[in-house]
């Protein structure tokens, strides 16, 4: 059925803009209710997600501040200057010491679970290993280890 245009112009200029503006309205309302209403939906959403996962982060935060361990001073380093003797007690043997310029090597016999202890009682003297060794034998194990001062290098 084609449309009669005649009923358009038939009409007065002022009731044809009425219905233009009504048919404008009616497509904005349409295109709001199709397209923007569902974005405001989904941006609270994601307002609400963004808000969680900021207060999990912080929460993560507040944990990692509270394991990392305090500042130590200078002073704590000159406490403990570094002597092979310190690495002779009874479940750890100092086999043998070679001193040099920067640092040395210094061979221990050990067992597995004092050797982690080992690098951490080096790192509190101020010492590096650049190198190391161990080589399992009947008693335990023989930790080698190359050493250099930390303000050497």
């Amino acid at each position: 059925m084609p449309l009669n245009a005649d009923f358009w112009f038939a009409m007065s200029p002022r009731l044809r803009v009425v219905c233009w503006l009504t048919g404008a309205f009616c497509g904005l309302m349409l295109a709001w209710w199709l397209v923007v209403s569902p974005l405001k939906d989904r941006q609270a959403q994601l307002l609400i997600l963004q808000e969680a996962n900021e207060s999990a982060l912080r929460a993560q935060w507040r944990k990692l501040r509270d394991i990392t361990p305090p500042p130590q001073s200078a002073t704590d380093a000159a406490l403990s200057p570094f002597t092979p003797l310190d690495f002779h007690t009874h479940e750890r043997q100092l086999l043998r010491w070679q001193p040099a310029q920067n640092g040395g090597e210094m061979v221990l016999q050990t067992q597995w679970a004092l050797v982690s202890g080992t690098f951490l009682m080096l790192a509190q003297r101020d010492m590096l290993v650049p190198s190391f060794s161990l080589i399992a034998e009947e008693n335990g194990l023989r930790f080698t280890l190359g050493l250099e001062h930390d303000h050497d290098r």
